[in-house]
């Protein structure tokens, strides 16, 4: 948007202005839409196509000409990573678009007469290491840091969101949401009639406050409590009896995926893992050169596979489980980051091998409890009203233990302890716990037996290599009705998925 802000419903709008400044105004001639800023006007603001410049725009009214400002990186270095570009458009506009703390007094007045307001947008802002740092404070205690541009002017002032900017109207609240690591900010304009005709599907509105009122506290984050596998010295051994399973697509995920594989040899999963296997739809050149180092440095135990053709997951589950080599199976997706170490992993697959030996369990869940990352769908659904969960979808009740902390206390005959030692497990039946795609360890022969050879081939009303979430929770004699049981734990993997971060 080259430091302006522009309608998102601009093409609507033909012949009409729909970009202003980053304050509110100077609007901005009828030719200035998106599509031009992002052309650099056909190309001919020519600086502007070059990755070594920055390009902001003034804008003096509807019928004056606009004023194209390059700004050159240093050394003519690439810039185009976001934190770089909004320092250059900050110094650009003179502040006006990305103003730092404490700059509000241009902000929407407060109602009562208060002075101007702080909006922070459904996130909170405190101060780390003298800096303001902002995050989406989770249920579990989990905080997702922002981008340090993210300050509380620059949430107040509407970000880039011409809907959110201060008195732009007030058919609409924003929200915002953040994800630790990536330098994205995704806006929400959440329309006030609808969320108050549906209750319950959108976030809570902020409550904006005064600025005379508002003050930054000191860093309030507890550190994250240890547990012995934390400590405990790395053995070499492989993890026994588990094949780690992961899916990807080359055609849209690549850099998740990237992100993904990283955190797996930083916490040491690769070199231990007995077996690991890659199904890539989609494959292409671009994930090939992501995958090559790991295959030559782990050799046969790392194995890839899959073809130009988008299969599904489904049908990539069923070659991956007929292609492993161990009895257990962990499926994960390209979106799931590992953030314990190697012997977390270790204890925790020992455990849930243990549960399934045993009966105890059919398949168990390994998403974090503490850091599950976003989107975590039942908590936004949920949270402060955990009894509606039986009247509108009683099979993402198990989740709840992301943010209660002793859920078998409360509701007994629906969740239990399931084992004790060395890490607690909670059991659910699958009445009241859904089939997801998250990780999940399952017996190989078990998935080959109760679906590939049974469910798959008298499903009726859902196909299963459509869209097989959508199979397991709505198709009949699939999951919820049942007697299989899953048991969580404390977790393993976090949700990081630089698409979706709801």
């Amino acid at each position: 948007m080259r430091g302006l802000r522009c309608r998102p419903d601009w093409e609507a709008l033909p012949g009409k202005t729909v970009c202003v400044g980053a304050a509110g105004g100077p609007a901005c001639p009828a030719s200035i839409t998106p599509a031009s800023l992002t052309s650099a006007m056909g190309g001919s603001q020519w600086l502007c196509t070059k990755a070594s410049y920055v390009c902001s725009v003034a804008c003096s009214g509807e019928a004056a000409e606009s004023a194209w400002t390059a700004e050159e990186c240093a050394g003519g270095k690439d810039c185009s990573d976001p934190r770089r570009r909004a320092k250059l458009l900050e110094e650009a506009s003179g502040g006006a678009g990305l103003a730092g703390a404490g700059d509000l007094a241009d902000e929407e007045g407060d109602p009562a007469g208060g002075g101007p307001m702080v909006n922070l947008r459904g996130l909170e802002c405190e101060l780390k290491d003298g800096k303001e740092r902002c995050f989406r404070q989770g249920a579990s205690g989990e905080r997702e840091m922002c981008p340090e541009h993210v300050t509380s002017s620059y949430l107040t002032k509407g970000g880039d969101q011409w809907l959110c900017i201060p008195g732009a109207s007030d058919k609409y609240f924003c929200t915002v949401s953040c994800q630790e690591g990536n330098e994205d900010v995704r806006w929400g304009a959440n329309e006030i009639s609808w969320c108050n005709a549906n209750k319950g599907s959108c976030p809570d509105p902020p409550v904006p406050v005064p600025q005379s009122k508002f003050k930054l506290k000191p860093w309030s984050a507890k550190p994250r409590a240890k547990r012995p596998c934390h400590s405990a010295p790395l053995s070499d051994d492989p993890i026994p009896d588990v094949t780690f399973a992961v899916l990807t697509n080359g055609a849209r995920e690549t850099r998740t995926f990237s992100d993904t594989l990283r955190t797996y040899e930083e916490n040491g999963l690769l070199k231990r893992a007995a077996e690991v296997l890659v199904f890539v739809n989609k494959r292409d050149a671009g994930i090939d050169s992501v995958l090559k180092p790991y295959v030559e440095r782990h050799g046969p135990r790392f194995k890839v596979l899959g073809n130009a053709k988008n299969h599904g997951i489904t049908w990539a589950i069923d070659w991956l489980v007929g292609n492993a080599t161990q009895p257990f199976l962990l499926f994960l997706e390209k979106d799931f980051h590992l953030i314990e170490p190697a012997e977390c992993v270790r204890e925790q697959m020992a455990s849930g091998v243990r549960l399934i030996r045993e009966d105890k369990a059919q398949v168990v869940r390994y998403r974090s409890r503490d850091r599950p990352g976003r989107p975590n769908w039942a908590e936004m659904m949920f949270k402060g009203d955990e009894e509606r969960v039986f009247k509108q979808q009683a099979n993402l009740f198990c989740n709840h233990y992301y943010w209660i902390p002793h859920p078998e206390e409360t509701w007994p005959d629906k969740i239990w302890r399931c084992q004790d030692e060395p890490a607690v497990f909670y059991c659910s039946k699958a009445k009241y716990c859904n089939w997801t795609n998250n990780p999940t360890l399952m017996g190989t022969k078990w998935w080959q037996d109760e679906y590939v050879n049974k469910r798959f081939k008298v499903a009726t009303r859902h196909d299963p290599y459509d869209h097989l979430e959508m199979y397991m929770n709505w198709e009949p004699g699939s999951w919820n009705d049942e007697p299989f049981v899953v048991g969580q734990g404390d977790g393993l993997f976090k949700h990081v998925d630089r698409n979706n971060f709801t």
